[in-house]
């Protein structure tokens, strides 16, 4: 007969090895599980920040012996794998991109507005 494991010893790994990806895919700062999951919560699609929740739950449940069985490891395992399989079509060269076009667009346009500013208080100077 195969002794099952305790929830809390096939929880964290699976979790850390997901948090990772997270780190890595997301470029998340973090150096703990919980940071880690509710920095990526913001940054993944709608449906898994459910998921997330429901695992940052099932870490503080584990804790503690008699509340680990209200655990669901399948739900767990199910939506750590479906994370997986999302992170791992993320392309991270494209992300940085993206956020260096968004930075420069920021910028351009509060340059735009600084020198419209800039010109509305000459004309109403008299200035121009």
């Amino acid at each position: 007969m195969s002794q099952m494991q305790p929830p809390e010893t096939a929880l964290a790994p699976r979790l850390d090895k997901l948090a990772g990806l997270m780190r890595e895919r997301l470029q998340l700062g973090g150096s703990d599980l919980r940071r880690t999951l509710r920095k990526a919560r913001g940054r993944m699609p709608r449906r898994f920040r459910r998921e997330i929740d429901h695992m940052l739950q099932a870490l503080d449940l584990v804790a503690h012996p008699k509340l680990a069985r209200q655990v669901d490891m399948a739900r767990i395992g199910r939506a750590a794998d479906e994370m997986t399989e999302f992170l791992k079509t993320i392309d991270v060269q494209r992300l940085r991109e993206l956020r260096m076009f968004d930075i420069a667009t920021t910028l351009a346009l509060n340059l735009v507005l600084l020198a419209a500013l800039v010109a509305g208080f000459a004309w109403w100077q008299g200035l121009f």
